[in-house]
């Protein structure tokens, strides 16, 4: 026992960093993981574009936008329909297949989507919004098409209510707590229970479930119209109450408000926009605190130039591109070198969230076997939920077990993770799987990130 003792230990310090095994079991081997330092794309967060269509005159999708946002890692579009020519009337076919074209693109360009609708954008008052019983009547006509099409629907806004779709200056005087309710309701009805809407202002969110508590991690993700209530900040560092964005405006209420979101938005998305140069509040020290505060998932790469200028000229711009939603990183592996037919297989692996946020709608997590004899893959699904790796949690640990059973064949096998996205019209395009912030892990053509090791499955 002496002589092996020591040969442990002469052996581990003799060892790489990236692979030695463990004291107390010589057929683990543990992975040590180099980081990223770059951007790169992800689904369902970072920068998006941004386009406007008005039912006045219908503008398509281009392809060769969506391809201009790739390049620049971006994977998401916030997509604005006007319905300035339907106040009073239903929403023509022409354009309901309008937003379906626009749709079947994102789909065939690997993109998700945020989707407002509003009956003006920059038309002055009256008129800028419309009835009640005709926005409800228009989300009828929607559903459809949200329906068929969630899977590719990141979240939705709240919209139809006021100018911008903002939830303010309502002509129909829409902006009170019992029509946003019902509207917010409505849609919220429409859209499968996996899928978030976001409103403007978090107060609003207080007054239409008449409380001021932030769900917490009991009612997160349990399906119910509070806990997929998100919320969007078109405004975001332009003043100290961005805009109207918080009230009142005390130091102590503004603390309490942002507290209230830092809280949310552990389990919900926040996105949104700047829409005025405000320094130094929005100068890069402040603006990175406050995204971080929030839990910022998504924010718009064109609006506005002088605030998104700034942080280029100071030099934050790449970290907030980074950091905006989820940033996981792996940090280390144990995984045994070798396991027997009809066996239990333990693995571990540990990692960090360097991002603003986490994944705000559901993601799968597998473990994956993949034969260096034939290429044949074997998918296990993980019992953990990347939507809970939060930021501040430091490392993470995710201890799990499978059963080889004796079926299976021996030989060397690479080992994997995969974190596709659970809707099965997407789990296996490799365009909406999640990337590691690693070096040499990422396999574009599977979406797989490589673990860097491999196993033995002996008989």
């Amino acid at each position: 026992m002496v002589l092996l003792a020591i040969y442990v230990i002469v052996y581990c310090m003799s060892s790489c960093n990236r692979e030695s095994p463990g004291l107390d079991d010589l057929n683990i081997r543990t992975t040590e993981y180099a980081n990223d330092p770059t951007n790169f794309s992800n689904p369902e967060r970072g920068f998006f574009g941004q386009q406007l269509s008005d039912s006045n005159s219908p503008s398509a999708l281009w392809p060769g936008y969506l391809d201009q946002l790739r390049d620049i890692n971006i994977t998401l579009v916030r997509r604005l329909y006007s319905m300035t020519t339907f106040r009073a009337d239903p929403i023509s076919m022409d354009f309901l297949q309008h937003i379906q074209e626009d749709l079947d693109l994102i789909r065939n360009k690997g993109f998700k989507i945020i989707l407002r609708f509003a009956y003006t954008f920059n038309e002055p008052e009256p008129h800028n919004d419309a009835p009640l019983q005709v926005v409800l009547s228009h989300i009828d006509q929607l559903t459809p098409i949200l329906q068929q099409n969630a899977d590719v629907i990141a979240l939705m806004e709240g919209g139809f209510i006021g100018r911008w779709g903002e939830w303010h200056t309502s002509s129909n005087g829409l902006a009170n707590p019992d029509d946003m309710r019902t509207i917010l309701f409505r849609l919220l009805d429409v859209l499968p229970e996996n899928r978030a809407v976001a409103i403007r202002y978090q107060q609003a969110k207080k007054d239409i479930y008449e409380r001021d508590d932030p769900i917490g991690l009991a009612q997160a993700y349990n399906g119910s119209n509070r806990s997929r209530t998100g919320h969007h900040n078109d405004c975001f560092v332009a003043d100290v109450d961005d805009w109207g964005t918080y009230w009142p405006i005390n130091e102590a209420s503004l603390n309490a408000q942002k507290d209230y979101l830092n809280q949310e938005n552990k389990y919900l998305p926040q996105e949104g926009e700047t829409c005025n140069c405000n320094p130094p509040g929005s100068d890069c020290p402040h603006a990175l605190q406050e995204l971080e505060r929030m839990r910022w998932s998504a924010l718009n790469k064109d609006y506005i130039d002088c605030v998104l200028d700034s942080w280029a000229t100071q030099g934050c711009y790449d970290e907030i591109a980074k950091r905006l939603g989820y940033r996981f990183r792996l940090i280390r592996s144990e995984i045994p070198k070798s396991v027997p037919l009809d066996s239990i297989l333990a693995v571990s692996f540990t990692l960090r969230n360097d991002g603003y946020a986490t994944p705000y709608n559901a993601r799968d997590l597998e473990l994956v076997l993949r034969s260096e004899a034939d290429g044949s893959v074997q998918r296990y699904k993980i019992d953990s939920d990347p939507r809970k790796w939060l930021p501040n949690d430091g490392e993470i640990r995710v201890d799990f077990s499978i059963v080889i059973p004796d079926t299976f064949v021996p030989g060397e096998y690479e080992v994997l993770l995969n974190l596709p996205d659970p809707e099965p019209t997407l789990n296996t395009d490799p365009r909406y799987s999640i990337r590691l912030a690693n070096q040499n892990v990422w396999e574009p053509g599977t979406g797989y990130n490589s673990l860097l090791t491999d196993i033995m499955v002996i008989e």
